[in-house]
């Protein structure tokens, strides 16, 4: 694959191409590493949809994009696409304290322990019960 590439001074080459969307949806997840490899760096800057991103890999990226208060999660995704995958007040739409919590709860869950703890509430079967709490009280 040969890239080409202009450095602008920020440390990170910029892709030449005006606009690297149809690459990006083509390649998927390999588009930033098959770029960072050809232009020997761990990240670049590029534009997808005509705006401009900078692509990251890397140790070094993955502390720097979680860097308590460096990043926001609030307006990151459309009201539609919220409204269909998520909704207000998911995991993926908090920031902060609120972010941790909730995600440690969703963490504990996953592990065997927390496994163990859901499989009380299943039947043998494993399908969902029909009634939880007794008489009177659906699911």
């Amino acid at each position: 694959m040969r890239i080409r590439a202009k450095n602008n001074g920020s440390g990170l080459p910029t892709l030449k191409s005006p606009d690297s969307t149809l690459a990006f949806l083509h390649e998927g997840y390999g588009f930033i590493a098959r770029r960072c490899d050809a232009l020997n760096a761990d990240g670049f800057h590029a534009r997808i949809m005509l705006r401009p991103v900078t692509c990251l890999r890397g140790a070094d990226a993955v502390q720097a994009f979680y860097a308590p208060g460096r990043m926001t999660r609030r307006g990151a995704m459309p009201a539609a696409v919220v409204a269909l995958l998520q909704d207000k007040g998911s995991v993926q739409q908090l920031d902060g304290a609120d972010h941790r919590q909730r995600k440690a709860l969703f963490m504990d869950m996953m592990t065997p322990t927390g496994w163990n703890r859901r499989a009380g509430f299943l039947p043998k079967n494993g399908s969902p019960p029909d009634r939880i709490g007794g008489a009177g009280r659906s699911v």
